[in-house]
């Protein structure tokens, strides 16, 4: 009886001394965060687009903003699939040849874009960030480092090209935007 009873006292002994990680304090909404899709570059205030951007030095974007930046990205796509792609198909079948067309050519597929966050501030100090996306379907452009370091605008390309502004103040986007298809 004494074996049992001694067993027992040592058995919760060493179940009670395992320590479980305290993961209270571990941010659980915290996503991966693919750096091979983004580069974040400085406003060029020579792009019309910059003219009155306000660079501030002190607003840098970290790993919060970019998860952010990210969810409004989804949804602003999610709103164009929904809601305006059939419309942007309709528009461009009335100006081209639509042999073999689709209207799931128009829809926009996140992961094949890359993104570039050009944070600014405005005269008023909201922090806002243009989200420049494209695409390339035979990767040449992927494969050069140059979307790192400068912005990437076309003046067509349709569906291959959109951008948006993002505002992290008001945690909202704006200004949506496709590339006519010349």
């Amino acid at each position: 009886m004494t074996k049992i009873f001694a067993l027992i006292l040592i058995s919760l002994t060493v179940f009670s001394c395992q320590h479980s990680p305290d993961n209270s304090s571990a941010d659980k909404s915290t996503l991966p965060i693919d750096t091979s899709l983004f580069t974040i570059l400085r406003p060029d205030t020579n792009i019309d687009e910059f003219k009155s951007a306000v660079e501030n030095p002190q607003f840098k974007i970290d790993n919060k903003d970019i998860e952010k930046i990210e969810f409004l990205l989804s949804d602003a796509v999610k709103s164009y699939n929904k809601n305006d792609s059939k419309a942007k198909f309709e528009e461009w079948k009335k100006s081209y040849d639509t042999t073999g067309a689709k209207w799931e050519h128009f829809l926009i597929d996140l992961k094949k874009y890359k993104r570039q966050y050009i944070p600014f501030t405005t005269s008023r100090g909201q922090k806002i960030v243009y989200v420049n996306c494209f695409r390339e379907d035979d990767d040449k452009m992927f494969a050069s480092p140059e979307w790192r370091k400068h912005i990437v605008i076309a003046e067509g390309g349709g569906m291959s090209y959109f951008h948006l502004k993002v505002s992290l103040d008001d945690i909202n986007y704006f200004d949506f935007s496709i590339n006519p298809f010349e």
